[in-house]
């Protein structure tokens, strides 16, 4: 939530930004190398209804991303 993203809701929001996020906010784990994101099909349809915008914060830290993508 400290990332310039969200700059302009802190500068709206003030003192009740976190609450203001906390409120919107759900972390949804994923693995960006499966389909669907590894994310059960049940949940993509609660996503499809209910979410407005997706921040991504996909990473990876193994550092062999080279080994790990079969760009065929």
């Amino acid at each position: 939530m400290n990332a310039e993203l969200f700059k302009c809701l802190r500068e709206a929001y003030g003192d009740e930004f976190e609450k203001f996020m906390l409120k919107r906010l759900v972390p949804v784990a994923g693995d960006m190398t499966k389909h669907n994101l590894g994310i059960e099909e049940d949940m993509t349809h609660v996503l499809m209804e209910e979410v407005d915008i997706i921040v991504s914060s996909a990473a990876t830290t193994t550092f062999d991303e080279r080994f790990l993508y079969n760009l065929n």
